[in-house]
């Protein structure tokens, strides 16, 4: 496993970090495994060099997992990065964002078992959520709580990138980037280079839709398959999976520290971890990957699946 710095923070990071929403709930293509496995499966991902471990308040029982996993590694645990619970509510003022965001916080060191929170995140962040009255002063006030190393946010809005990234209050960013969603490059070299923000990479199978057999792809999005046929194609002419491709991809990117990846058993995380072996094939062959991109935003953005999804069945 080889490793990174994440930005300002100083963390040294593994390549491949793990996603956890996939050991607490059935996401996307994946179903949850049982807690005992999925308890067995981070054990299994820290004792092969990932080091970095990603959750959220929504992703539940996801912290309490962690928490358990790590018990027993409390001097060299691994870095954990957890997200703040949603806030709905706007017409709360600031007083009453704080309170909450301050119960989310308690609440995951209970369950992370721990007594700080190396990166704390706002989840999900777009136009709707900056519209809250007050929340960056919010999140200004509690950069100061010595319970928090790092504060990041998770940009699901494409067009906020630029705006949260010169807010000046995040150490971090997590976004949405891979072989066929390179939508958000410049602002990943931006923040990297001008603001010296550390780069999380999520997404690099497109919710399980890249590596999925092509008869498993859901009927509102069988206009990717032309896409994954060339995937595979490129893929194979090189002796890479497509898989293996999907996931060196976003590393490419010297300015990414890592790639988040959920992974619901051993095997795949196995597997996984054994795909950046072919980081230098896939980065020699990096201009073939780059021409990949699509321009559909349909077939790129997973939330505007949910909402078709959801329209279709109601």
């Amino acid at each position: 496993m080889r490793y990174r710095i994440l930005g300002k923070t100083g963390f040294k990071i593994s390549e491949i970090s793990l996603g956890t929403v996939e050991l607490a709930q059935d996401y996307g293509l994946s179903k949850a495994p049982s807690r005992k496995d999925a308890v067995n499966l981070i054990k299994y991902a820290l004792d092969n060099g990932i080091n970095f471990i990603d959750t959220a308040r929504a992703y539940d029982p996801a912290e309490d997992i962690i928490g358990e996993a790590i018990r027993d590694r409390k001097a060299n645990r691994p870095i954990v990065a957890t997200k703040l619970e949603y806030f709905f509510n706007d017409e709360l003022g600031e007083k009453e964002l704080f309170k909450f965001y301050k119960k989310s916080i308690e609440t995951s060191l209970d369950r992370l078992g721990v007594d700080i929170i190396d990166i704390l995140k706002l989840h999900q962040t777009d136009k709707n959520t900056l519209k809250i009255p007050g929340l960056l002063e919010v999140l200004r006030k509690l950069k100061k709580d010595q319970r928090i190393k790092f504060l990041g946010v998770s940009i699901s809005d494409v067009s906020t990138a630029r705006e949260l990234i010169n807010s000046d209050i995040f150490d971090v960013i997590q976004v949405a980037f891979n072989v066929f969603d390179q939508r958000l490059e410049k602002e990943i070299i931006y923040a990297s280079l001008e603001k010296k923000i550390g780069v999380i990479v999520r997404s690099a199978f497109m919710r399980g839709i890249i590596p999925c057999p092509f008869e498993k792809v859901p009927s509102l999005l069988v206009s990717l398959i032309p896409y994954k046929e060339r995937l595979n194609s490129i893929s194979n002419s090189i002796n890479v999976e497509p898989y293996e491709a999907a996931l060196c991809f976003p590393l490419t990117l010297n300015e990414v520290s890592t790639t988040i990846v959920g992974m619901e058993n051993i095997s795949l995380l196995r597997k996984n971890i054994e795909a950046v072996n072919k980081f230098d094939i896939v980065l020699n062959n990096i201009y073939e990957f780059k021409n990949m991109a699509i321009d559909n935003e349909f077939l790129i953005t997973p939330a505007l699946w949910d909402a078709a999804s959801t329209k279709a069945k109601g």
